[in-house]
C-alpha cells in the first residue's frame, strides 16, 4: 500500500476518531503525522513510510504495553517529537527507531530510558522541561549528535559521559534552575563551535574549558552567584564570539582574555564593568564591541586604537563624555550612545565617515556639532529625548539618511532642515506619550506647554512634503491642529501616526495616500473624516479611539483589506451599514 493510500486510510480513522472527540492531523506532503491520543497505537505501524511523528500526550501517564512495540515498526522515522506533560516515562523501545536523526521531548515527567543510547544515528536532541534531575549515563554513547539543547529542566548535572560525544558541535544549556556546575569532561567535546550557558544556576566554569580549541562562539548569562572566570579561556585561540552577561557578584574580567587574537564580537554586561577593560587594547581583530548596561563613567582616548571596530554599542552606561579619539575609528558603521549622561560630542565624529547608524537617545544634549552633517553614508539617527533645539544646518549633504527619530518637544526651529532629506524613508517626530488611560490628561498639558510654535508646525510640515520617498511618518503628541492638503503628495506612505494632537478633521487629499498601511489618529478633537477615506485601497489598521466622532462615513466600508477597527470613546450611535458586508474586517473595539 502506497504512502497515499496509507494517508486515505487514517483518515478515515481520524473522521472516526473525529466523532468521538479526539483530534489528530495528517501531512501526506511531508509524510508525517501529529498523533494527541495513544488510543490510536492500532493504526500508527500501517505507515511504513512515515518520517516525521508528533505525539501530543495529554491525558495518559503511560503509554500502552502495545505501543512500544509499533513504535519499532516505523523503520523509515527521521523525526520524533513528544509533548508529553502528563506522561512519567517513555518505552524502552524507542533505541530501535535506527534511522532517527531528530528527537525532541517536552515535559516528561520521568526519567530517559537507558536506551537512548541507543540511537546511533541522531544528530539533534532537544529535550525541554524535563523533570529528572539526572540523564542516563548512555547518553555519551550518540557518537553522531550534532546538536543538544536541555532547557527549564530540573536537572542537577550533566553526566561526565557527555564528554563522549566525539561530533557534538552545539551545546545549549537554558534556564535549567537547579544545574549548578558542567562536567569536567566537558572539555573532551573537541569539535564543538557553540557553548551557550545562560540562566542555570552555575556558580563555576570548569578549567577543562580552556581544551575546546574549536569553540568558535561562547555564550554565557550568569547568576548573581557567578564570580569569576577560569584562566584557561585564555586558550581559546580559535573563539570568534564572546558574550558575558555577569551578575552583580561578579569581580573581574581576566586580563588573559587580551590572548584571544581571533575574536571579533565581544559583548559584557550586566553592571559590574566602572572602567574599561585594559585586554581590551591586545584584541587586534575585534569587529563588534558591546559594553552596554554597565557602570562605565568615562571613555579612555585609547579606544582610538581598535582601527577595526564596526560596531561600539556603549548604551545604558554613565557617559559623561566621549574622546576625540572616537574620531579615529574609520571603520566603524554602528555607533550606540543611548541612555547616557552625554551634554555635547566632539567634533572630531564628523570623521566617521562610513557610520551608517547613530543613535543618542536619551542623553542631555542641547546641540550637535555642526560635522554631524558630514555623516555622508549616515542611514539612521536617533536624537530622541534629548535637549536640542535645532538641527545643523544644511542637512542636504546626509543623501543616505533613511529613518530619522526626533523629539519636538525642544526644538526651538526646523527651519531648512528637514525637506532637504531626499533619502528619509522614515521620520519620528512624535513625543514618547504613555498609553495609560489616568495620565493622559497630565501628559497632555504639559507637552502643550513645550511644543512648537504654531509658525515652527507650518516649518515642519513644509518642510515634510517634501520627502517624496517617505513610507512611515509619526507626528504623534505635537499640538498639531491641522494637516495641510500637501500630504497628499506622500504617494509611498505606509504608516501616519497622527495620535496625541488637536487634529479636528483630516484633509481630502488623504485619499490619495494609496499605500498606507496603518493610519492611527486617536486622541484627537476629530469630528468626522472625510468620505476620501474610503480610497485608501491598502488600509489594514485603521486607530480613531478616543475622538468626537458622531459617525462614520459610509466609503469606510470600501476598506476592502480593512483588518483591525478601533473606535472606543467616541459619539457615535451607530455604524455604516457598509461595514457589514465587510469580509475582511476581523477585529472592531466599540
Amino acid at each position: 500500500m502506497g504512502f497515499e493510500d496509507q494517508v486515505e486510510h487514517l483518515q478515515g480513522v481520524l473522521r472516526m476518531l473525529y466523532r468521538n472527540g479526539f483530534g489528530l492531523a495528517i501531512d501526506g506532503n511531508k509524510k508525517s503525522l501529529e498523533l494527541k491520543i495513544p488510543e490510536f497505537v492500532p493504526e500508527i505501524s500501517q505507515v511504513t513510510d512515515l518520517v516525521e511523528l508528533s505525539l501530543r500526550i495529554t491525558r495518559a501517564n503511560s503509554l500502552p504495553d502495545a505501543f512500544g512495540c509499533k513504535l519499532a515498526e516505523l523503520s523509515q522515522l527521521r523525526t520524533l517529537m513528544i509533548n508529553a506533560s502528563t506522561l512519567d516515562s517513555l518505552p524502552e523501545s524507542i533505541g530501535e527507531l535506527q534511522q532517527l536523526q531528530r528527537l525532541e521531548i517536552i515535559e516528561l515527567l520521568g526519567p530517559l530510558p537507558d536506551t537512548i543510547g541507543e540511537l546511533q544515528n541522531l544528530e539533534r536532541l532537544r529535550l525541554r522541561r524535563m523533570e529528572a534531575e539526572s540523564f542516563p549515563d548512555s547518553i555519551g554513547r550518540l557518537q553522531n549528535l550534532r546538536k543538544l539543547e536541555i532547557a527549564s529542566s530540573q536537572l542537577l548535572s550533566l553526566p561526565e559521559t557527555i564528554g563522549g560525544l566525539k561530533n557534538l558541535e552545539e551545546l545549549k544549556l537554558y534556564s535549567n534552575e537547579s544545574l549548578g556546575s558542567l562536567p569536567d569532561s566537558i572539555g573532551m567535546l573537541k569539535k564543538l563551535k557553540e557553548l551557550v550557558v545562560s540562566y542555570n544556576n552555575i556558580t563555576s566554569l570548569p578549567e577543562s574549558i580552556g581544551q575546546l580549541q574549536n569553540l568558535r562562539v561562547f555564550k554565557f548569562y550568569a547568576d548573581n552567584n557567578f564570580r569569576s572566570l577560569p584562566e584557561s579561556m585564555g586558550k581559546l585561540q580559535n573563539l570568534w564570539q564572546l558574550k558575558f552577561f555577569g551578575g552583580e557578584d561578579f569581580h573581574f574580567m581576566p586580563e588573559i582574555l587580551g590572548q584571544l587574537k581571533n575574536l571579533r564580537d565581544l559583548s559584557v554586561g550586566a553592571r559590574h564593568l566602572k572602567s574599561f577593560p585594559e585586554f581590551i587594547w591586545q584584541l587586534d581583530n575585534l569587529r563588534r564591541l558591546k559594553l552596554s548596561d554597565n557602570n562605565l563613567e568615562s571613555l579612555p582616548e585609547s579606544v582610538g586604537r581598535l582601527q577595526n571596530l564596526r560596531m561600539l554599542n556603549l548604551n545604558k552606561n554613565k557617559l559623561r563624555s566621549v574622546p576625540h579619539s572616537i574620531g579615529a575609528l574609520k571603520n566603524l558603521r554602528e555607533l550606540y550612545l543611548e541612555s547616557n549622561q552625554l551634554k555635547t560630542l566632539p567634533d572630531s565624529i564628523g570623521g566617521l565617515k562610513n557610520l551608517r547608524e547613530l543613535n543618542l537617545k536619551d542623553n542631555r544634549l542641547e546641540t550637535l556639532p555642526d560635522v554631524i552633517k558630514m555623516l555622508s553614508n549616515l542611514e539612521e539617527l536617533n536624537l530622541e529625548e534629548n535637549r536640542l533645539i535645532f538641527l545643523p544646518q544644511p542637512m542636504n549633504r546626509l543623501k543616505n539618511l533613511v529613518r530619522l527619530s526626533l523629539d519636538m518637544t525642544a526644538f526651538k526651529s526646523f527651519a531648512g532642515g528637514i525637506g532637504a532629506l531626499n533619502s528619509l524613508r522614515v521620520l519620528k517626530v512624535g513625543a514618547s506619550i504613555s498609553d495609560s488611560f489616568s495620565e493622559v490628561a497630565d501628559l497632555f498639558y504639559e507637552l502643550r506647554q513645550q511644543s512648537l510654535a504654531d509658525n515652527e508646525r507650518e516649518a515642519l510640515l513644509e518642510s515634510i512634503k517634501q520627502l517624496k520617498n517617505l513610507v512611515s511618518l509619526d507626528l504623534s503628541g505635537n499640538s498639531l491642529k491641522s494637516i495641510p492638503e500637501t500630504i497628499g503628495g506622500l504617494t509611498e506612505l505606509q504608516v501616519l501616526d497622527l495620535t496625541y494632537n488637536e487634529l479636528k478633521t483630516l484633509p481630502n487629499s488623504i485619499g490619495e495616500l494609496k499605500n498606507l498601511f496603518a493610519l492611527k489618529m486617536g486622541w484627537n478633537e476629530i469630528e468626522s473624516l472625510p468620505e476620501s477615506v474610503g480610497e485608501l485601497s491598502n488600509l489594514c489598521l485603521l486607530d480613531l479611539s478616543h475622538c468626537r466622532l458622531k459617525s462614520l462615513p459610509q466609503s469606510i466600508g470600501r476598506l476592502q483589506n480593512l483588518i483591525a477597527l478601533f473606535i472606543p470613546g467616541n459619539l457615535l450611535d451607530s455604524l455604516p451599514d457598509s461595514l457589514k458586508n465587510s469580509l475582511i474586517l476581523q477585529i472592531i473595539i466599540v
